[in-house]
């Protein structure tokens, strides 16, 4: 799988048990909606951030955090007429 192209957006690479898949064209470019109903999107905020519950380092507890996000979540897929399946 190393290099192969599976469309105009993304680039597959295989690396050792894992595969790294690499956005190299723009994202409508990897939006084809007439072939996937669904997108798995993922974003991530910062590196050992914590966004919810206990942070196991610092002890400190953002739970308080989890009805914003739910709040948030609902007010976007509202604005961009989108479902959201599930978010963790």
């Amino acid at each position: 799988m190393s290099g192969h192209q599976f469309n105009s957006a993304f680039s597959a690479h295989s690396k050792g048990n894992t595969v790294e898949i690499a956005r190299v064209g723009p994202r409508r470019a990897g939006m084809n909606t007439k072939h996937c109903h669904w997108f798995h999107c993922v974003s991530r905020v910062c590196r050992k951030a914590w966004l919810c519950g206990i942070d196991p380092d610092t002890g400190e507890n953002f739970e308080h955090r989890r009805d914003w996000i739910i709040k948030r979540l609902a007010l976007l897929a509202d604005a961009f007429s989108i479902e959201i399946a599930s978010y963790a």
